[in-house]
């Protein structure tokens, strides 16, 4: 089996020789057609390119956008496999092309890994927990197409990517992948991705959310509600905040001292913070939330709070109009236990 890579460029020499020699590395790299679909770059990216004699094919000339090189490496694609590596993503190891054709068997046209977040500013990686949807009975996170792997025959049948979708034509492709035909997932992360992408930038967070509502609707997908731009950028700006904490080295109350913990949420909050406990030793025990779950989160069971929790403080990170309603409810569960908001676990 033959994965093809395509990876879109347009003046990405800052990033690009990161991505070009993760894939250079992979250890099945005879099964690896890399293909850079340039924008008619002017800067050194084509110079970059140059240096890895492992890509197969290159094309330059203009193009009308991302999703218009994304079909364009498609075309030209002759792997069994599509997998598109963005000039800023990186694989995270050796052998993460290896595992992912390893999940590939009879009868599955597509399989979906985790991912990893990148803040280019600090450096500091988390793993993405995405929006979780469902699926007449299944549910599953919203995947990113840097951990989507998807057989070409079924990419081509389904016409590609469609160009009246402006920043979310990967999410329709895989969601209808997702909602039309048999696959699977696996927990663990294969690669890596930079917050600050086109459709990841808080400005144009008001247009991706309308289009993800629209692709939800077409595609019968539920548990999706639309987040604000001002709802984005409170959230961005409390990871910023966290990290910048990590970074200080700030310390820990001395509330979470041989404290048993959980963490009542699932999302990216809730994974830094994960982090940070385990970096200063404390005792996470689960995550919480509304209904619990049936996938373990970073190893961790993931139960109902309607349980007893067995944990001796609750960190709570969740934020905005929901925060109180949440912690009255903890409270009444379990009244011996201590509820702390994400910003209060630290001196």
């Amino acid at each position: 089996m033959k994965v093809s890579i395509i990876t879109a460029t347009y003046n990405s020499a800052k990033t690009l020789r990161a991505c070009l020699q993760s894939v250079a590395v992979q250890d099945c790299l005879e099964q690896i057609e890399h293909i850079i679909v340039d924008g008619q770059s002017s800067d050194s990216t084509l110079a970059i390119v140059n240096d890895f004699p492992h890509i197969k094919q290159v094309y330059s000339e203009p193009d009308e956008g991302i999703y218009d090189a994304f079909n364009k490496g498609l075309e030209w694609a002759t792997g069994d496999i599509i997998y598109y590596l963005n000039s800023d993503d990186v694989l995270l190891h050796a052998g993460a092309i290896r595992q992912v054709l390893d999940s590939f068997s009879d009868g599955l046209e597509y399989v979906s890994a985790k991912v990893m977040l990148k803040d280019p500013t600090t450096q500091a990686m988390w793993l993405q927990n995405s929006r979780l949807l469902k699926f007449k009975d299944t549910s599953f996170q919203h995947p990113c197409h840097q951990g989507f792997f998807v057989r070409r025959d079924w990419l081509r049948q389904a016409g590609g990517f469609p160009r009246y979708f402006d920043i979310a034509a990967d999410s329709y492709i895989m969601l209808k992948a997702i909602t039309s035909v048999s696959g699977c997932f696996l927990n663990e992360p294969v690669a890596c991705f930079e917050r600050g992408g086109f459709s990841s930038d808080l400005k144009h967070a008001d247009k991706l959310q309308a289009e993800l509502k629209d692709i939800y609707q077409m595609l019968s997908i539920e548990g999706a509600g639309t987040l604000s731009v001002e709802a984005c950028k409170a959230q961005f700006s409390q990871c910023k905040s966290l990290l910048a904490s990590v970074l200080n080295k700030q310390p820990l109350t001395a509330t979470l001292n041989h404290q048993r913990i959980a963490i009542f949420g699932t999302g990216q909050m809730s994974v830094l913070i994960a982090q940070i406990l385990a970096a200063n030793d404390a005792e996470l025990v689960c995550f919480v939330t509304t209904t619990g779950g049936q996938s373990p989160c970073l190893g961790r069971d993931v139960i109902a709070l309607a349980e007893n929790l067995p944990v001796d403080v609750v960190i709570n990170a969740i934020e905005g109009e929901h925060y109180k309603q949440i912690e009255d409810m903890i409270v009444a569960q379990n009244p011996g236990i201590t509820v702390l908001r994400w910003f209060d676990i630290y001196e």
